[in-house]
Formats: structure tokens, C-alpha cells, sequence
């Protein structure tokens, strides 16, 4: 709190919604109540996803950056099926603000469009698998 002459501020650091609620100056003989609303600021993106190209039983990565840490309702999706955390669909955050999708093993049937989205925002990448580099092993014998 600060005081300047009569008047006195609550000066609040830090909000979050949890600090949503009803603040009383109570002064002795005199009491004031005043209503604090606090809500989250939209998430937005602000590193988009970037195309991703590798070998069938590789693993895939993808990356999107928001523009604050905390982001609730995050949804992944690779060719319009949405994604969970399991043991073929790695999702995280790192760094508080940096989400992850870590696509295990990948086969061809794997490549697609892979969508972030979080609030109203939305960000796309394409994921291309390739075949594993063919060796053709050949007898050349009796060729000069």
C-alpha cells in the first residue's frame, strides 16, 4: 500500500485471475469496496510452425512460439485428426512459452498438414516423410 496525504493505493504486482475479487479500504470509520476483475490477456502466436522433412522411422519435431507462458487450450492435429500425448505423440512445452509436438517413428502415411492452434489463432506446417535412401548392391563380375 502507499500513502499520500488522505489518499491511500493498493498497488497490486503481478496479477492473475486469481486476484479477481472484492478489495475493501477500511479506514476505522470509514469502509470502501471496489470489484477487481482480472482476466488473461489472448494468447497469440508469435513463431509459427516451420515445414518439416524427414525419413520414414525418424522422428519428427515441430515447434510454435507463444506470446505468453501458461496457454490453456492448445490442440495439435495432423491430417485434421487432432493429437494426443501417448507414446507415438510427444506434446510439451518448453521454456514456458515454446509448445512441441515430437511425432515418433513416422511412416509415410504420417505426412500431411500438422496444425497448431491456440485462442483464435492458427499456425500450419507440412510434414513430408521420405523413403530410407535405396542401396542397389550389383555383381559386376566379367565387366571391364
Amino acid at each position: 500500500m502507499l500513502q499520500k496525504g488522505s489518499v491511500v493505493e493498493l498497488l497490486i504486482h503481478n496479477l492473475t485471475p486469481g486476484d479477481t475479487g472484492e478489495y475493501t479500504c477500511d479506514s476505522g470509520d470509514q469502509q470502501t469496496t471496489a470489484c477487481l476483475a482480472v482476466t488473461q490477456p489472448d494468447i497469440r502466436i508469435v513463431e509459427g510452425l516451420k515445414d518439416v522433412e524427414v525419413f520414414a522411422g525418424a522422428d519428427a519435431l515441430f515447434e510454435c512460439g507463444v506470446s505468453h507462458e501458461s496457454a490453456g487450450d492448445v490442440r495439435w492435429s495432423l491430417g485434421g485428426i487432432e493429437l494426443q500425448n501417448n507414446e507415438m505423440n510427444m506434446i510439451s512445452v518448453k521454456s514456458g512459452n515454446i509448445h512441441t509436438l515430437t511425432l515418433r517413428k513416422v511412416t509415410w502415411d504420417d505426412s500431411g498438414v500438422v496444425i497448431f492452434t491456440v485462442g483464435k489463432d492458427t499456425s500450419t506446417a507440412e510434414l513430408k516423410v521420405k523413403g530410407k535412401a535405396a542401396t542397389l548392391n550389383v555383381n559386376l563380375s566379367g565387366v571391364t
